[in-house]
């Protein structure tokens, strides 16, 4: 009986063992490179601090060769304030396993790339007020 339970136990714990997500791997690569970003920050204000901690990074990824199982992999935060995109590089497989931080890049914006990118997101913004509204009516039952 004894060896019975133990079979059962293992033969549980090796299925449980490989059932890891690629969200899994892409939350732990993430929580990686912000852990990464904080320590490589020491004079960040507690303002972006904050904001680096309670914000999920975009994530930007290349491919390293054409059809190649790995890539370039970063994770980005845009800072509301200086304007700057700070941005955590990496390799792994795409499946974000054994994902890395190499080095945290700076990215500075012309004047005219910041007013770009708040023409894009003002433009974003207005789409998904549009798409909620839309949401908001099939779910009241009306028709516009």
């Amino acid at each position: 009986m004894y060896k019975v339970k133990l079979v059962f136990v293992l033969i549980t714990s090796i299925f449980l063992w490989g059932c890891a997500s690629d969200e899994y791997f892409r939350d732990e690569a993430a929580e990686s490179a912000r852990a990464f970003l904080l320590n490589d920050l020491k004079h960040i204000s507690p303002k972006n601090k904050t904001y680096i901690n309670y914000t999920y990074p975009d994530i930007l990824q290349s491919p390293i060769l054409p059809g190649a199982d790995s890539s370039q992999l970063c994770f980005a935060w845009s800072l509301p304030s200086p304007k700057i995109t700070l941005l955590v590089y990496g390799t792994s497989k795409n499946d974000f396993k054994a994902w890395f931080p190499v080095r945290v890049i700076f990215k500075n914006y012309t004047k005219e790339e910041a007013e770009q990118m708040e023409e894009i997101e003002l433009e974003e913004s207005i789409k998904m007020g549009e798409i909620s509204d839309e949401v908001s009516a099939r779910e009241s039952g009306y028709n516009f």
